[in-house]
């Protein structure tokens, strides 16, 4: 029985990471190319080429991209759409590159979208990518909308939907095994027995005492054990309340000394190491920028002071955690991706109770079919005078979680 194994033709940052953040097994190619039911080849000279073409013949399954695998291309930009229902696109929605596409004109490809191009030669099957994954490289982002059941809210999100890239992906790999008649086989998101993951970030701009308890009431009344994110220039005499947290069981980490991000590395490692400071008694290790921006003096800074991870919706959301890369390298804290929109984000807007509920219920529902881990964040630190309500719908969206499953729930 041939071993389930996807062999990558040279080390690669950007594949590599991808492939561990999907979970499947994999190794840069040794030996024989028949030791692997799948190949990803990320470079090709023409001597390595015949032998692919060979291994495809003979029943082999192949991914790679049009730059690297033909010669006979044009070149085009392509910026964002959403993709109509087909089997490369499931469960995508928008579908952001931004980014040089690389075309081919070769009649005997399927042409899906002008970003996978497909066809079978002997008895196996060739997929090309239009893109490269250096477009990870692009950490820009932009106001864009996102989708709620009562209508669009915008939030700063990647000009590069590293989501719908991964997915896509995955949806490639999933039809070759299936042309191979083998398994796609791949490491669970969750622990054994569970349906679920789910994790709650608490970022602790302001203090309020009565929002302060009304908070750590519905967390722990919900036995969710949440991250508070703490803002130092919002809580400095305040350490009684921190210790108040820690001492139920809740993880204490940085929202940085001021509630901004810089473009330079020495004022965002001053920033981020001063709220260190102020937090050494409960050992922070992680943090999460004011927000949500992400940048590469910051990434540089986070590295530097041996953060073991972050989370910056600026950077990828509603995603599997993985590692950014800068200039080529992998940058050694995690990101931890989460669903950009929170309650603050729906009273901005003025819209009410109904829709804030509507709106979770509906990601809850959609992150579980699609086994995704639960990841969301809010700000009920702050004063909520002005939506005296938020208390209520806070607990209701928390009590929803257990009724939906058997849901991990962790920090």
């Amino acid at each position: 029985m041939q071993e389930i194994k996807i062999g990558l033709i040279k080390n690669d940052p950007y594949w590599e990471n991808i492939l561990w953040q999907e979970g499947v097994p994999f190794e840069v190619v040794g030996g024989d190319f028949k030791n692997y039911s799948l190949l990803v080849v990320n470079t090709l000279d023409g001597q390595v080429k015949s032998k692919i073409i060979d291994y495809i013949n003979d029943g082999g399954v192949v991914l790679s991209h049009t730059k690297i695998f033909e010669e006979n291309y044009s070149s085009s930009k392509l910026g964002s759409f959403v993709p109509d229902d087909n089997k490369f696109f499931n469960d995508i929605g928008l579908f952001s590159l931004n980014s040089e596409i690389n075309l081919l004109n070769d009649q005997s490809y399927h042409n899906t979208k002008d970003i996978v191009f497909s066809k079978k030669i002997g008895k196996g099957k060739l997929i090309l990518l239009s893109f490269e994954l250096n477009i990870f490289e692009n950490i820009n982002y932009s106001p864009k909308p996102m989708f709620t059941p009562s209508g669009h809210i915008f939030q700063i999100l990647p000009d590069v939907s590293r989501n719908s890239i991964r997915r896509l992906i995955v949806n490639c790999l999933i039809d070759l095994f299936d042309h191979a008649v083998l398994p796609y086989v791949r490491l669970s998101n969750f622990p054994s027995g569970f349906d679920g993951v789910f994790a709650f970030r608490v970022d602790a701009d302001n203090f309020v005492e009565n929002d302060f308890y009304e908070t750590v009431n519905v967390l722990t009344k919900n036995n969710i054990k949440a991250t508070y994110f703490i803002n130092q220039k919002s809580h400095e005499g305040k350490i009684k309340y921190i210790q108040e947290l820690a001492n139920k069981g809740f993880e204490i980490q940085s929202h940085m000394n001021k509630h901004c991000v810089y473009n330079s590395v020495k004022d965002n490692h001053d920033n981020l190491q001063q709220s260190l400071e102020f937090l050494k008694e409960f050992k922070p290790t992680a943090f999460v920028a004011p927000f949500g921006i992400f940048n590469k003096s910051l990434a540089s800074a986070e590295e530097k002071l041996g953060m073991k991870y972050s989370s910056e919706f600026s950077y990828d959301y509603d995603n599997l955690p993985s590692f950014p890369i800068i200039n080529g390298k992998v940058v050694k804290t995690l990101q931890i991706p989460v669903h950009p929109v929170c309650l603050e984000s729906f009273i901005e807007v003025k819209r009410g109770d109904k829709e804030m509920l509507e709106h979770f219920e509906y990601f809850l529902k959609k992150t579980l079919q699609e086994r995704m881990p639960i990841f969301w964040y809010g700000h009920p630190t702050r004063v909520f005078k002005d939506y005296p309500t938020y208390f209520k719908v806070f607990s209701q969206i928390m009590k929803r979680l257990d009724k939906s499953g058997n849901i991990w729930k962790g920090t």
